[in-house]
């Protein structure tokens, strides 16, 4: 898989969200989160964050209400969220090797 970019094969009526997530650690009910959006039809680009006690929760809402074509995070998370992150979900996941200094 891949990212769709060509306009011709981009629906034109609707958003072509590419989202990015980020956590400050492996344990999902504790974790802060990062998230990045870009929709990839137009160039919006939006980010937040979001803790507390209910930032999972809030992750799942906000990702489901962009229903992103792609998410791309971390391979640790991959791993340890798969299911969570995918089972019943419109977006493929994508994840990355992380970079050392």
């Amino acid at each position: 898989p891949g990212t769709v970019l060509e306009d011709a094969l981009l629906e034109a009526r609707s958003n072509s969200y590419l989202a990015a997530l980020a956590a400050s650690g492996e344990d999902a009910a504790a974790a802060n989160f990062g998230l990045a959006i870009c929709d990839v039809s137009t160039g919006e680009f939006l980010v937040t964050e979001l803790s507390g006690p209910d930032a999972r929760r809030s992750l799942t809402e906000e990702l489901e209400r962009l229903a992103p074509r792609e998410l791309v995070l971390p391979a640790s998370l991959a791993e340890t969220w798969g299911d969570w992150l995918t089972t019943g979900k419109p977006w493929l996941m994508a994840s990355h090797a992380t970079m050392g200094p």
